[in-house]
C-alpha cells in the first residue's frame, strides 16, 4: 500500500529497457569454471545462457529487455528510483551483486558502465 501512496500525484511512463553484457573479465581472480548472469527486477528474474570461462575475457554479447512502469515527479520533472541487480553467478553460486538505479540511465543509448 506504501508504494501506492508514493506514486500519488506522479505521471506513469512506460519505457523499453534494454541492457546488454558485453564480455566478464576476472581480472585475475581465478575464476575457471560455468558462469551465468541474473538481472533482477522486483519479482522478475531473467537469467543468461551459461558460459565457460576459463580465466581471463569471455564474450557475452547477451542483452536483456523488458518493459517497465517510470513514475515522473510533475513538480520537477525528476523520476522516481527503480532499483534493479545483477549477479554473477558460478556453479549456480552468487559470487557478486552489482545494484543498477535504471533512473541514473534514462536516456543514455550507451552508458558506458564496467560492472
Amino acid at each position: 500500500m506504501s508504494r501506492f501512496i508514493s506514486r500519488i500525484g506522479l505521471n506513469k511512463v512506460f519505457m523499453a529497457i534494454s541492457i546488454k553484457l558485453i564480455e566478464a573479465s576476472n581480472n585475475g581472480k581465478p575464476i575457471t569454471d560455468e558462469i551465468n548472469f541474473e538481472w533482477k527486477r522486483g519479482p522478475q528474474t531473467d537469467v543468461s545462457k551459461k558460459y565457460h570461462f576459463d580465466g581471463g575475457e569471455v564474450n557475452i554479447g547477451e542483452e536483456f529487455q523488458r518493459i517497465s512502469n517510470f513514475y515522473l515527479k510533475k513538480s520537477d520533472q525528476t523520476f522516481q528510483s527503480k532499483k534493479s541487480e545483477f549477479k554473477l553467478k558460478v556453479k549456480g553460486k552468487t559470487v557478486a551483486t552489482v545494484p543498477i538505479d535504471l533512473v541514473e540511465h534514462i536516456g543514455n543509448i550507451n552508458p558506458p558502465q564496467s560492472i
